[in-house]
C-alpha cells in the first residue's frame, strides 16, 4: 500500500491538473472523481503538508484571509487584518475556531443518520456535514442563503441551492436516503451518471456525488463514523 501511494504521489507531482470546461460530460465527471480521490489519497498518506496556506473568513465582511500556518508554533497568537474591510483581530494557532454555527445544520444534527464529506480540491478544503431528518439542501455557502449543508467553496459551478438529500424512515423502520437535483444549472451526478429532471436516486454508503467541480462522498451509519479522526 505504501509503494502504491508513493507512485500516486510521484505521478501527481509531475502531472499538471487539467482545466475542465463546463458543462462537463459524464466522462469528465468520472475523471474529476478520480483526480479528487488521488488528491485525497496523497494528503492522507504523505508525511509533509500538501496545503500550508490556511483560509478563514472575516467575521465582518465574509472576505477570505490567507496565512501560512507552518510559519507559527502551536498556541501562538497571530495578528490578522482583512484586506477588504480593514478589520484587525487575533487568532490562536492550534485551537479550534469557535465560529458561529451555520443556520439549519448545527443544533439539529443526529450523528446516527450519517452525512457527507467534501473532498479537498483547488476550490475548497475538506469539510464534513451530518444529515438531519427530512430534506437536506446542499449548496455553496453564500451570505444571505440558508441551506442545511452550506459548502465553503469558491467553485462557481456549485450552485447556492444545488441538490437535495432526503432522509426519512421507511415502512420497515429502515432509513431511506434519496438524492435529487434542486434543479441546478450544471446538474447533479451520482457515481458519474447525471440525474434526470425530477429523478430521485437511492443512495448507498460511499457513493460519490459530483456538483460542478466539487466531489462529495456519502457516509451512511453502516460505514465509517464521520466524527472520528
Amino acid at each position: 500500500m505504501t509503494t502504491l501511494c508513493s507512485k500516486i504521489k510521484s505521478n501527481f507531482e509531475t502531472t499538471k491538473r487539467p482545466k475542465l470546461q463546463f458543462p462537463l460530460s459524464q466522462t469528465d465527471h468520472r475523471f474529476r472523481i478520480i483526480l479528487d480521490f488521488i488528491l485525497y489519497l496523497r494528503r492522507e498518506f504523505q508525511t509533509d503538508t500538501l496545503f500550508t496556506m490556511k483560509k478563514i473568513r472575516c467575521p465582518r465582511c465574509d472576505h477570505y484571509i490567507l496565512f501560512d500556518e507552518t510559519k507559527y508554533t502551536e498556541g501562538q497568537n497571530i495578528h490578522l487584518q482583512c484586506s477588504s474591510c480593514g478589520r484587525k483581530y487575533n487568532i490562536r494557532i492550534g485551537r479550534k475556531n469557535d465560529a458561529t454555527p451555520e443556520p439549519g445544520n448545527e443544533g439539529q444534527q443526529d450523528y446516527g443518520l450519517g452525512g457527507i464529506s467534501v473532498l479537498e480540491n483547488e476550490y475548497c478544503y475538506e469539510q464534513r456535514f451530518y444529515f438531519s431528518p427530512g430534506d437536506n439542501i446542499i449548496g455553496r455557502r453564500s451570505k444571505g442563503t440558508i441551506v442545511q449543508i452550506p459548502i465553503d467553496s469558491d467553485d462557481l459551478t456549485l450552485a447556492r441551492n444545488h441538490c437535495v438529500i432526503n432522509v426519512r424512515s421507511g415502512k420497515t423502520g429502515k432509513t431511506d436516503y434519496t438524492l435529487r437535483d434542486f434543479p441546478s444549472r450544471y446538474g447533479t451526478f451520482l457515481n458519474g451518471t447525471a440525474l434526470n429532471k425530477n429523478e430521485q436516486a437511492r443512495l448507498q454508503n460511499h457513493d460519490a456525488i459530483v456538483l460542478g467541480s466539487t466531489t462529495l462522498i456519502v457516509h451512511l451509519p453502516t460505514g465509517e463514523d464521520l466524527s472520528s479522526d
